[in-house]
């Protein structure tokens, strides 16, 4: 089973994408939105929402990957055989969009994850799920 856990009141600009391929991933994926934390400082803000995930993380088991500009690149290939590896060992996959700010590296420290990068770009958030969620559902078309 694959959780992701994002950071998000919504994706309005990119709802009908995200939509289309949550329907398509539905047996074998679930997406857990978690509230962003409404400050003025962005640090507050990063720490406030780092917690709220590490709280969602511990009702869940598997690998955890953090979606992040400084992750490892990824392919497709390259993708689809990290999903068919956990697979293969009955294991879960976690993966994690933080919020505007990122997160908190030092809090994620606390917990065993290894960093990948959707894309070389930068990104709005809800485009970086879109881009992920896509990129689940063809790593299962894939290995079908």
């Amino acid at each position: 089973m694959i959780t992701i856990l994002a950071v998000s009141d919504g994706y309005k600009h990119f709802k009908e994408g995200i939509k289309t391929y949550e329907t398509r991933i539905e047996r074998y994926a679930t997406i857990k939105l978690i509230k962003p934390i409404s400050h003025t400082n962005t640090e507050y803000i990063r720490v406030k929402e780092t917690l709220l995930i590490q709280d969602a993380l511990k009702k869940l088991s598997g690998i955890v990957y953090l979606c992040d500009e400084r992750g490892k690149g990824m392919t497709t290939p390259l993708f689809t055989e990290m999903i068919e590896n956990a697979r293969n060992m009955s294991e879960n996959i976690i993966f994690i969009i933080g919020g505007s700010y990122g997160v908190d590296l030092e809090l994620m420290a606390q917990i065993q994850h290894k960093l990948i990068r959707v894309s070389d770009f930068v990104m709005p958030h809800s485009l970086a799920l879109l881009v992920l969620i896509e990129q689940i559902y063809r790593a299962h078309e894939i290995l079908r």
